[in-house]
């Protein structure tokens, strides 16, 4: 929908077939605050917000052997995950490595684009489909998301916390998440400031420890799937 959206922004369309399709409906909902004020509409406020959630049966710790420092996850098709991949390979890696040369990373999602296989080397593995996701999640260190483009609510950084994955985000990501900065999760915009808070996190067990287990109970409280179709229901019965 957010593609959507920036779609009828650029081509015209939205001025005159947003109000249309805005009047046809009873209700409107959207996944963050962020992407509501996208929507160029006089009325955008009666737009509802209700987030994704993450189903903790299915997303939750698991203790198993780390191969991988770092972890990038999404669909590698997908132009701003191209873009964030292509960024950490190319701008974080090679500053992390001047101060940690063993440095791994995992790309991890279906379809990987040219640009993303090309990435791919004795420090980047980059995996193509993997039948679960939560095997690459358990076997890394710390999940990057520095997403910079059509940012949403990015799902990739509610499933690592709820695996209790440590995660470095950009200002953006976390602006649908509102996560506690520090506290739940790291946030860096620049290559300096994302590999400063990896060594952070990788040196400091106290600090991974706590970044982790306080974005867990931070995910559990505000990000539950069950609740969220809860609150999802009681919009649709509000006819």
């Amino acid at each position: 929908a957010e593609d959507g959206i920036r779609d009828y922004k650029v081509t015209g369309v939205q001025t005159c077939a947003l109000p249309i399709l805005f009047s046809d409906f009873n209700n409107k909902i959207i996944i963050s605050e962020q992407d509501r004020e996208l929507i160029n509409h006089p009325e955008n406020n009666r737009i509802e917000v209700i987030p994704n959630g993450v189903d903790f049966s299915y997303y939750s710790p698991a203790d198993r052997p780390k191969k991988y420092d770092l972890i990038f996850s999404g669909n590698m098709n997908y132009p701003p995950n191209i873009e964030s991949a292509v960024f950490i390979a190319g701008k974080i890696m090679p500053l992390l490595r001047q101060k940690k040369p063993d440095a791994k990373l995992v790309i991890a999602g279906a379809n990987p684009a040219a640009e993303v296989k090309k990435l791919e080397n004795d420090h980047i593995k980059v995996t193509g489909w993997v039948d679960d996701i939560r095997d690459s999640f358990s076997e890394s260190r710390i999940h990057l998301a520095p997403m910079r483009i059509s940012i949403g609510l990015q799902n990739k950084i509610l499933q690592a916390m709820a695996m209790k994955i440590p995660c470095i985000v950009s200002s953006q990501a976390n602006n649908a998440i509102h996560a506690p900065v520090n506290d739940c999760l790291l946030i860096a915009d620049t290559p300096e400031e994302y590999v400063d808070k990896i060594l952070l996190l990788l040196g400091n067990q106290d600090a991974y420890r706590k970044i982790a287990e306080n974005a867990l109970r931070f995910v559990r409280a505000n990000f539950d799937w069950s609740e969220m179709n809860e609150k999802l229901e009681a919009v649709l019965r509000n006819k």
